[in-house]
């Protein structure tokens, strides 16, 4: 629906306190304006602006390379994760796209309505929608077969729900195309991220809580989170010219929890997640990796190039031959994002 038509009145009396008669010869006026007309029959349009789309829902992301080592304290300071690809989780996280970022599949409000039941017996229905505007940055590198998964929160409330605390749970199909899966989540009560795998010994995690956070704590507000996620793509079955990766991603944002607590109390307490792909698996999405840069040429030959004119053996290089002359190796030049810039 683009526009609707309409005519629309403005009522404006005056002077009248009731009961009286409308039509008092010394008292009381009446002044009324219309867009369209009076009665109808006469109507003006409203133009409806479209409404932004709430899930862009990539089919696949492209992850760029790092070819600087990468750290895995949780904190994503190295300066390449800055250019990474960017997905937006979080309620309302479509509002607040910028540049090349996409919002991802789909999310629930978990709490917005709910049938309460306890020992058999049901409650009734209650309604706590959640009514947090935290964004996720949740952004993709490669090193090597080392897939880096980065998330950056600025949750005002960093808890759990039952198990599902603030951060990710993540399905990645191993090249037999069975599920391996991760979680990196704050499911502790305290201060520490939780990281767990279904394939022994094939990633790390690590979480770092930004100044003045503190876990499972409703007496403040939090001032967010970051974490990282690695995943050893030869562990699951990789070759290290892979080209591509499917998962499932999930974010988890539970808000307003001090446990021990019910996580369905009817009085506290709010859950929104979201996910690229799908809730627990079975429906995915890629990740396009972009192939490594070559680090040896190794040609079988060069051509020589046959100077003009004589040549001073000074260490120089400076007869105008030697700008054009074949190279046989390579510069490498590394820029403080860590990317590298060859020349030949």
């Amino acid at each position: 629906m683009s526009e609707v038509q309409l005519t629309l009145v403005v009522f404006d009396p005056d002077g009248y306190q009731h009961p009286m008669n409308s039509w008092d010869t010394t008292a009381g006026t009446f002044y009324k304006s219309w867009w369209g007309s009076e009665w109808g029959g006469v109507y003006r349009t409203v133009t409806l602006s479209p409404e932004p789309t709430r899930f862009d829902d990539p089919a696949s992301v492209t992850v760029t390379n790092s070819y600087g080592p990468v750290t895995l304290d949780g904190k994503l300071n190295e300066g390449v994760w800055s250019s990474a690809a960017t997905l937006l989780y979080g309620n309302g996280a479509f509002l607040k796209r910028q540049g090349e970022e996409k919002t991802v599949t789909a999310g629930a409000d978990i709490k917005a309505s709910y049938d309460y039941w306890f020992d058999g017996v049901n409650y009734g229905t209650f309604h706590l929608p959640n009514t947090d505007s935290s964004l996720a940055k949740v952004k993709f590198l490669r090193r090597g077969t080392n897939l880096y998964v980065g998330i950056q929160s600025d949750d005002k409330s960093i808890c759990k729900f039952d198990w599902e605390g603030d951060g990710m749970f993540v399905k990645v199909k191993k090249s037999d195309g069975t599920d391996a899966e991760y979680k990196l989540y704050y499911q502790n009560l305290n201060d520490t991220i939780r990281y767990e795998e279904q394939v022994a010994s094939s990633g790390a995690g690590s979480g770092s809580l930004l100044a003045g956070s503190t876990v499972n704590d409703t007496t403040q507000v939090d001032n967010g989170y970051t974490a990282e996620l690695m995943i050893d793509l030869a562990a699951l079955g990789y070759a290290p010219d892979v080209s591509e990766v499917q998962l499932t991603l999930a974010v988890f944002d539970p808000d307003g929890y001090q446990h021990p607590m019910n996580s369905w109390d009817t009085t506290a307490g709010t859950f929104y997640k979201s996910w690229w792909g799908s809730e627990w698996g079975g429906v995915y999405r890629t990740l396009a990796l972009t192939p490594e840069l070559t680090v040896f040429d190794d040609p079988d030959t060069l051509l020589a190039k046959a100077a003009t004119g004589s040549v001073t053996l000074d260490g120089m290089l400076a007869e105008p031959e030697w700008a054009t002359a074949p190279r046989c190796c390579t510069e490498t030049v590394r820029s403080s994002s860590g990317r590298v810039r060859r020349q030949r």
